[in-house]
C-alpha cells in the first residue's frame, strides 16, 4: 500500500520513535568503519522496488549476475559491485547503500577519506564479525537516505 496514496514513496519516516531523534538516524545508517552504528538495513524487496533507469521493473527471474570490472563500465558503480545494481534510477543511488557503494563525507579534511567504498561482506569491517556482533547490517544492504554528506558526525 503506497504511503498516503503516493506510489512514488518507497520508504519514509514521518514520526519520532521513542527516544530516538532524527539526528540519530544517520548514525544508525553510517558504516561502522566510518564511526557509525551500522545497524539499519533494507530488505531485498525494498531494493527491488526501485525501478531501472528506463522506468522498467528490476529483472528478478533470473537476476542479473556478475560484478563490475572497473570504475567506468557501469557508471555510477565503482569496481567490484554486483551488476544487479547497474542502470538503476537516480533515487536508488542516493538512498541504497549496496555492498561496494561509495560513502561521501565532504566535511572531512583528509581528501583520501572523503570517498570510501564500503563492503558489507562477512568478516570485513562493516560486515558481521565475531569481535563486534552488534554492528552489522543483517540484510547486507544499508541505507543512505537522510544522510547529509556535509555532516561530520560520522
Amino acid at each position: 500500500m503506497p504511503f498516503l496514496g503516493n506510489p512514488e514513496i518507497i520508504f519514509s519516516r514521518v514520526t519520532e520513535i521513542g527516544s530516538q531523534l532524527t539526528t540519530d538516524l544517520p548514525m544508525h545508517q553510517a558504516p561502522y568503519s566510518l564511526n557509525g552504528w551500522n545497524t539499519y538495513g533494507l530488505t531485498q524487496k525494498q531494493v527491488d522496488a526501485y525501478a531501472m533507469n528506463d522506468g522498467s521493473d528490476v529483472p528478478l527471474n533470473p537476476r542479473v549476475s556478475g560484478f563490475t570490472a572497473n570504475n567506468t563500465s557501469h557508471l555510477p558503480l565503482p569496481a567490484n559491485v554486483s551488476l544487479q545494481y547497474a542502470n538503476r534510477e537516480p533515487r536508488f543511488y542516493a538512498s541504497v547503500a549496496y555492498s561496494g557503494s561509495i560513502w561521501y563525507r565532504t566535511s572531512i579534511n583528509l581528501i583520501s577519506e572523503r570517498e570510501k567504498q564500503i563492503f558489507y561482506y562477512r568478516g570485513l569491517a562493516d560486515g558481521k564479525q565475531p569481535a563486534s556482533p552488534e554492528f552489522y547490517i543483517r540484510t547486507g544492504i544499508g541505507i543512505k537516505k537522510y544522510v547529509n554528506t556535509l555532516d561530520a558526525a560520522f
